[in-house]
């Protein structure tokens, strides 16, 4: 698990952490519309360095015990949502301060990650990779 938290000075190494990521939570501060608006650019950075099985998608809204006249409300996660190039699996919104929701997102999550890659190897999907990547996932080919 990586967390870069936005800053900046990591944004050159976030690449390699989307590389081989079965999963991608990206998190905002639900106080703060300003952090809801850099998802669209979060998400997009992702998806162009991930491996050749597409990870799952998550937004986390975290922050959800502070009050701010700058709250980001559901219409606004929608439109958020609606600009993506990819799909979200799910939305979440969470306290690190006081705790509330932070388990129940990280147990979905796996759920829903197993889920995935039952479904994917039911189907006995095969990817094929196009360029000369080092991904270590057993479906991929080097062709």
């Amino acid at each position: 698990m990586w967390d870069t938290a936005g800053i900046e000075r990591y944004a050159s190494l976030s690449p390699n952490y989307y590389k081989q990521s079965s999963a991608i939570i990206i998190c905002y501060a639900v106080d703060n519309r300003l952090s809801l608006s850099s998802v669209v650019n979060h998400v997009t950075v992702a998806a162009s360095h991930s491996a050749c099985v597409p990870p799952v998608y998550f937004l986390c809204g975290s922050r959800s015990d502070c009050v701010s006249a700058d709250m980001a409300c559901s219409a606004d996660i929608n439109r958020v949502v609606s600009q993506l190039a990819v799909d979200v699996a799910a939305c979440y919104s969470v306290s690190a301060a006081t705790g509330r929701g932070v388990d129940g997102m990280f147990v979905d999550v796996a759920r829903r990650l197993a889920e995935s890659q039952r479904t994917a190897a039911e189907k006995h999907q095969t990817v094929t990779v196009v360029n000369e990547s080092r991904c270590l996932h057993s479906c991929c080919t080097i062709s």
